[in-house]
């Protein structure tokens, strides 16, 4: 069972909540796409996208900038604020977080960001995907010859 919801929504330098449709239960997987841009360059104009979670979830994130240079920036955290997972994009304009692990149930953030002055205005769009008893892709798969096989 898949499920998508697809929310244009605004950080403005505050904590979003993303709202999953449905609500991850058990062997559901669920997706939010946000469109948004980054205010400046810096952790300080970092965008926070918040969820709920559980222990087991597994959690992608995939952004796409508008202006290749801007290399984004993505961290998963948690309430603690802690960095539990992070990737630093590069200059074709994406960044990607492959299947973490959620460790304890709780409230975690994605945040995104750029350092790149060039690219600092840039407009992104982030999708997050949200696998609960469901396993989600563990490896970049970009090409033909990496493509998982679907059997029917």
């Amino acid at each position: 069972m898949a499920a998508t919801a697809w929310l244009a929504l605004s950080a403005q330098s505050a904590t979003v909540s993303l709202t999953f449709v449905p609500i991850p239960a058990p062997g559901v997987f669920s997706s939010v796409l946000v469109n948004d841009a980054f205010d400046g360059a810096g952790v300080a104009n970092a965008d926070d996208w918040q969820f709920e979670a559980v222990g087991g979830d597994r959690v992608s994130v995939r952004i796409e900038a508008v202006i290749g240079t801007a290399s984004p920036r993505i961290r998963i955290l948690n309430a603690a604020n802690a960095t539990l997972a992070s990737t630093d994009g590069t200059t074709d304009g994406v960044g990607v977080v492959y299947a973490f692990v959620v460790p304890a149930p709780g409230t975690y953030r994605v945040r995104v960001y750029t350092d790149n002055v060039p690219g600092a205005l840039s407009a992104y769009a982030l999708r997050v995907d949200l696998g609960r008893g469901v396993a989600l892709e563990t490896e970049a798969n970009d090409t033909l010859a990496t493509a998982n096989l679907l059997v029917p």
